[in-house]
């Protein structure tokens, strides 16, 4: 079971300094504000197909593997995600409202949540927080090509 950090948000600005180099300084503590920092367990699950999608993931530390049920019934790997990467979104900016995949903690792992409204505001406000948002998106469908 994930358990629900309260930490200091100079810290996550640190940690996501990718992200947030990109983001006005007067937004910081709104998106600071929105966003809710979890640590899972080796094997937790994060999210499951046919679970509400409204949040992106941003993987701070650990590794995550997302899958899905393939023939027989056996895991098929999609995407292995390592720290600094955003995951869990790519079903929502297609409109879709659930996951259609799966995602596990394979490592202890450290992932921060933000609501994907708030995502959405800044990547339409913010030219470099859309473009870090599609680089993602195209590492995402790269590694899953390779897979």
């Amino acid at each position: 079971m994930a358990e629900k950090l309260f930490t200091d948000k100079d810290y996550l600005l640190e940690q996501m300094h990718d992200l947030f180099k990109h983001i006005p300084p007067l937004q910081h503590q709104q998106v600071l504000e929105s966003m809710s920092l979890y640590r899972f367990k080796k094997d937790d699950l994060i999210f499951v197909e046919g679970s509400a999608c409204n949040e992106s993931m941003y993987l701070i530390d650990g590794i995550v593997k997302v899958y899905q049920s393939g023939i027989a019934a056996r895991d098929q790997i999609l995407r292995i995600v390592g720290g600094s990467e955003f995951f869990g979104y790519e079903a929502s900016l297609i409109g879709n409202t659930i996951h259609s995949t799966r995602a596990a903690a394979m490592d202890n792992s450290l992932i921060c949540f933000f609501p994907m409204e708030t995502m959405m505001e800044l990547a339409n406000s913010n030219l470099a927080v859309a473009n870090t948002y599609i680089t993602s998106l195209a590492r995402s469908i790269a590694h899953s090509d390779m897979m």
